[in-house]
């Protein structure tokens, strides 16, 4: 498949560093790990800024996973040891607006998925994230003109918090014991809200 010159290919692999290369290190600002409890929760909150309707969502969440029961049609009670996971994490780069302004091991892996190249001629914008924190962050001015809002998580939810009440946690509501697990500790993702008289001619990223 190709538009405007560029040939866009599907690639199967085993392994990601076939297409990535060997991972590279990465400072974190942030890393937090350990068992979870209230305070790391309230902890995560806080490093993040958010209002206290999204604290007290989160902590609701981890009430409900610590008391929902393991599920029984996979056998994984005991095989996993929650305490060894990175809860959250941080990277320690300020949001880049254009790719030079990314450090050059994180702009690598997006000039190998030829990210770049794409957002400059097919792609409407483009928001990347590692781990929690968004990196990069670029939308052009076509979206706001049609009516679409994109833009990170954490920002929707601090100027759009309305919205992001109504949809938020809709799709996995927190009956399943590892959605709720998710919601006391989601972090980064792209909000994108499309009104109904909307058209997006070109796709985002």
């Amino acid at each position: 498949m190709s538009r405007d010159g560029i040939r866009l290919e599907v690639a199967k692999t085993e392994e990601y560093s076939s297409i990535l290369g060997r991972a590279k290190p990465i400072k974190w600002e942030v890393e937090i790990r350990g068992r979870i409890t209230r305070d790391v929760i309230e902890e995560i909150s806080k490093i993040r800024n958010e209002p206290d309707w999204m604290r007290r969502l989160r902590l609701r969440a981890l009430e409900m996973f610590e008391k929902q029961p393991w599920p029984n049609w996979l056998p994984l009670e005991g095989n996993i040891d929650l305490e060894s996971l990175v809860l959250y994490a941080k990277p320690s780069v300020e949001r880049a607006r254009s790719w030079d302004e990314l450090p050059r091991e994180l702009r690598e892996y997006y000039e190998t998925l030829r990210i770049p190249e794409l957002e400059a001629k097919v792609l409407a914008g483009v928001i990347g994230q590692v781990d929690g924190g968004v990196v990069y962050e670029n939308t052009k001015k076509d979206l706001e003109k049609a009516g679409i809002i994109a833009m990170s998580m954490d920002e929707a939810v601090k100027k759009y918090p309305d919205i992001v009440k109504q949809y938020f946690a809709r799709v996995f509501p927190p009956e399943y014991k590892f959605a709720s697990l998710n919601i006391a500790l989601w972090g980064g993702g792209v909000f994108v809200y499309v009104r109904l008289v909307s058209m997006l001619r070109c796709p985002l990223n």
